[in-house]
């Protein structure tokens, strides 16, 4: 069968032909691309479809730092990385001080250069330990204001990990944005390089699976590719035998895998998930968060959301005078002590502020008055509030901005 032009078979302009004739050539079909293989689709249990689609779901228990050390000395890697998340909305607090002795890591550097930077444990080496600040718009609107804070946020790690932290060398600090892209092309590139087991660590919410949809290395081969390198029809099957219990099996590669689930609320992850990345390069591996504390417990579960800072608040500047206080959510009073002069407060904070005498916010905080707002605590909150000390104010920010 004789195979004729395009224009046999389709109806042409004249004028598209002619132009095609006077260059000497013949119009061509563009061949169809390869469809690149993603993912099959998964069926959602009961607990992955309310956090999808109703904001919420039942609450699951925090694992303790221990459980998460066993689960790593299943690593089939003999090169790991721990990516400790952290949180901008209230860093430091989210900073897991013990990491370094709760977890099989690289110790912290002195400052003596001749110092070693590689260290066993038990005959295999130990994993290297980088911190990530996550959603760091929350501290600025700009990219170089952000860029600009980077040195205060390391000598704030370094003096949470050591009184005097000056002794002590602290690298691998990035500060991202997920939400903007903002030098999460850095991280993605270092967990590219380094292969091996990258284990995503952190207290609960702070954005661990967001992060790792933001930084995931995709490989410059097809995962068709990767098959014929290796000549299997699994490139993972050798990591799913590593696996003994506590490690699940490792998901087969596709150009564009499943990844965890991103939800707002806390205690999304509730297992390891391991995702693998190049031609049996790595695997990055999203871990349960750890308890976080604070104010969730006592919180309905539909006012849950409001405790998640997610975008970067306009505060309302407010006036405190003598013998009044201001109440967050109706859950945390703030009271200035012996305090005489005017305070201008702006809450960067996610919970609706009001301000009031001290003696009706205390009778709000007990439950005896109602709010001018929606009630968020849950029943018998009020009989939990206790004094949470009394914090001297370090700094004067009206002198700070009168004398820059």
């Amino acid at each position: 069968m004789e195979t004729g032009s395009v224009s046999d078979i389709f109806e042409i302009d004249p004028k598209v032909e002619s132009v095609n004739a006077a260059a000497g050539e013949e119009l061509q079909v563009p061949e169809p691309k390869e469809s690149q293989p993603s993912a099959p689709s998964l069926p959602f249990c009961d607990r992955c479809h309310n956090l999808v689609n109703h904001h919420h779901a039942q609450p699951i228990p925090y694992p303790p730092i221990s459980f998460i050390r066993d689960i790593m000395e299943e690593s089939p890697w003999d090169d790991n990385h721990v990516y400790h998340i952290l949180d901008a909305a209230d860093f430091p607090l989210s900073l897991v001080r013990n990491i370094y002795r709760d977890l099989d890591v690289q110790h912290q550097r002195s400052p003596n250069r001749r110092s070693k930077t590689v260290k066993f444990s038990g005959g295999r080496k130990m994993a290297n330990l980088h911190f990530v600040i996550t959603r760091a718009d929350l501290l600025g609107g700009l990219k170089e204001h952000v860029d600009g804070m980077m040195d205060y946020m390391t000598q704030v790690l370094r003096d949470e990990f050591h009184r005097n932290g000056d002794r002590i060398r602290l690298g691998n600090v990035h500060m991202v944005s997920s939400y903007r892209g903002w030098w999460t092309k850095e991280v993605k590139e270092n967990i590219w390089k380094q292969g091996g087991g990258v284990w995503m660590v952190g207290k609960a919410n702070v954005g661990k699976s967001s992060l790792i949809s933001s930084v995931f290395p995709k490989s410059p081969y097809s995962a068709r590719q990767l098959r014929e390198k290796t000549n299997s029809s699994h490139i993972s099957d050798s990591l799913n035998m590593a696996n003994t219990g506590l490690l699940p099996p490792v998901q087969e590669q596709y150009d564009f895998p499943v990844l965890p689930i991103v939800s707002a609320l806390p205690g999304t992850t509730a297992s390891p998930i391991r995702i693998p990345f190049g031609q049996r390069k790595g695997e990055i591996i999203d871990l349960p968060g750890l308890y976080r504390g604070g104010l969730e417990e006592y919180v309905k579960d539909e006012h849950k959301l409001q405790l998640i800072m997610t975008k970067r608040p306009k505060p309302e500047r407010l006036t405190v005078k003598p013998g009044q206080s201001i109440l967050l959510g109706g859950l945390v009073r703030i009271t200035p002590v012996d305090f005489q002069d005017v305070l201008l407060v702006s809450p960067f904070v996610s919970l609706k502020p009001h301000v009031t005498s001290t003696e009706k916010a205390i009778e709000m905080l007990s439950g005896l008055r109602t709010t001018p707002y929606p009630e968020i605590g849950t029943e018998g909150a009020a009989q939990s509030v206790a004094s949470a000390g009394v914090f001297e104010l370090e700094y004067d920010v009206t002198e700070k901005v009168r004398m820059g």
